[in-house]
Order: structure tokens, then sequence, then C-alpha cells
């Protein structure tokens, strides 16, 4: 995979996100990884899409944030699995 993003992209591209609510994602995103059993490079390739997601895309509504990380382990389990 490519580069990982900068670490002030929140702050740079989505406005509507805190760091915090991203942390709490990601959280949320390691416990779903546990509980399906997937293998650990899914979680990371999680994280890495999330990002560059976040980093490169038009700002993302924080109700909407959920649904990112989701699809994103989707995709990574797709890619991993």
């Amino acid at each position: 995979m490519s580069q990982r993003p900068p670490a002030d992209y929140l702050e740079r591209r989505q406005p509507h996100i805190q760091p915090k609510s991203r942390e709490f994602l990601v959280d949320y995103l390691t416990e779903t990884h546990a509980e399906l059993r997937l293998h650990a490079e899914s979680l990371f390739v999680t994280v890495f899409l999330l990002d560059s997601y976040l980093d490169r895309h038009e700002p993302v509504e924080a109700r909407k944030l959920e649904l990112v990380g989701i699809t994103a382990m989707f995709l990574a389990a797709k890619y991993e699995e």
C-alpha cells in the first residue's frame, strides 16, 4: 500500500469529525474485528482505508463516520480474507 496520510488530515479535510470520534471508531472497529475473528492484516488495511478515504475525499458528516468505517472493514476483509 502507499504512504499514510499526514497526522493533521482531520483538521484540514474533515471539519465535522473530531480526533476523538476517529479514536472511538477505531476502537469499535477493533472490537468488531475481534468478534468476527478476522486476520490481523484486515484491521491494518481497514484503518489505512479509513484514513486514506478521510484524507482524500469530501467532508464526511459525523453521523456517517461509522458507515465509512464499516465499509472500510468490509473492503479490507474482502481483500485480506
